[in-house]
């Protein structure tokens, strides 16, 4: 899509992303799993196997599906947050955010930092911002400093339906819940827009950019020293989606050895995994990335 600056990842075909220019929607035929760069990203990964009605276990009594059961739509997103810049949106209590380890944020509003990753949290209310409920949802920023300040506590939209009794949300169609409204979908892309890094967005060693070519060799080199700690963003042809015990898209470990163009890193179980240069980057926990590409 020619001239798009972001790209937004799990949207519906029909939906308010799809005729705003500047941006490029991956519906669900496009499979934003494989997505690649080079654009920082609004990402709405699917959120049904995280919420409240997930099954703990095959055999739970509970409605919805099993829990983390996504198909690496999850792992998927946060990669592409955290390796590209820009923001992931899921509902208030979402179970991916203590499964990947996501700073938690504060009901009374506000932006969260955390240890271990990269980014900022936040509860935001799309009642603020249009929707026909409150709808308070969680935010993951990542980006060039602290994000900017949303409209924080609980919005208050007129009941519609039974919404007086039961809560507008309980009164909607499964659609009119998902829709995101237009207004909260600009506040994304205006954060998204703010992810900042190098504008090529590249860091690719056969860059004809000058300053591409730099910033590679001084990357290297950073992470090219037994102990330097890293962070493993794997793409989605070669992250294990599949292994449900497999770390995912996304780690920190630390540099063992050197090999040529790959890097032996120790991951969490104390394993050594061979991984490409090209797939990390150097990392200082609880601090934006500056090498993010």
């Amino acid at each position: 899509m020619g001239g798009a600056v972001i790209a937004a990842l799990y949207v519906q075909p029909r939906g308010c992303y799809t005729d705003i220019e500047g941006v490029d929607p991956w519906d669900e035929a496009r499979d934003a799993r494989t997505y690649a760069g080079p654009y920082p990203v609004v990402a709405h990964p699917p959120c049904a196997s995280w919420g409240r009605y997930a099954k703990v276990t095959p055999e739970s009594r509970a409605l919805g599906p099993l829990l983390g059961d996504d198909g690496g739509t999850f792992a998927a997103a946060l990669a592409s947050v955290e390796r590209f810049g820009g923001v992931l949106e899921h509902p208030r209590d979402s179970k991916a955010w203590a499964r990947y380890g996501l700073p938690v944020p504060s009901p009374a509003g506000g932006w969260t930092r955390g240890l271990g990753r990269p980014g900022w949290s936040c509860l935001v209310d799309q009642g603020h911002y249009g929707h026909a409920a409150q709808k308070p949802t969680w935010l993951y920023f990542v980006g060039q400093g602290e994000p900017p300040a949303l409209v924080w506590g609980q919005s208050s939209p007129p009941p519609i339906g039974s919404g007086a009794r039961r809560g507008n949300l309980e009164s909607m169609s499964k659609i009119q819940r998902a829709a995101t409204p237009r207004a909260f979908a600009d506040v994304l892309i205006g954060l998204a827009r703010l992810a900042g890094g190098h504008p090529c967005r590249t860091l690719d060693p056969d860059s004809d950019c000058p300053e591409c070519q730099t910033l590679w060799a001084e990357m290297v080199d950073d992470m090219s020293r037994v102990g330097a700690n890293v962070r493993v963003t794997l793409p989605a042809d070669v992250a294990p989606w599949f292994d449900p015990d497999a770390f995912g898209a996304s780690w920190v470990g630390d540099v063992y050895s050197v090999n040529g163009d790959s890097l032996d890193i120790i991951n969490a179980d104390s394993d050594v995994e061979p991984v490409p240069i090209e797939y990390c980057r150097p990392w200082k926990p609880g601090t934006f990335n500056r090498w993010t590409p």
